[in-house]
């Protein structure tokens, strides 16, 4: 029986190839969500070869505060915020919908200014 071809991808290479060439990423995942598991995301993101990869792995895990002063979740990030994890708290499968308000604010601050 066939289940269709949406299933377990690795992306990793593909990730850290974009980073090589110098685009911003961001990976984030809501600490209730059980499709896409902050834990693993938090684990490969770790593993991911790439120029920032010393820099990932040694960073430390800062709590990030949304626009309306509450903690919101926590995330590390490298390379001058090139690129970021973050754990999205209180947050399932879809963060953008169930908190648009905090979703926009973590964007903005990945695009726009720096996380530390």
């Amino acid at each position: 029986m066939s289940y269709g071809v949406d299933w377990m991808h690795e992306f990793k290479s593909a990730v850290s190839e974009v980073l090589g060439a110098g685009v911003k990423g961001m990976l984030y995942a809501g600490e209730y969500d059980f499709i896409c598991n902050w834990m693993g995301n938090h684990a490969w993101s770790l593993t991911m070869e790439w120029a920032g990869q010393d820099e990932l792995n040694a960073a430390k895990n800062t709590s990030w505060v949304s626009t309306d002063g509450e903690t919101s979740g926590s995330y590390i990030t490298a390379k001058d915020g090139q690129f970021t994890f973050l754990k999205f708290l209180n947050g399932g499968h879809m963060v953008p919908r169930d908190q648009p308000a905090k979703a926009l604010d973590m964007v903005n601050k990945h695009l726009f200014e720096k996380w530390e």
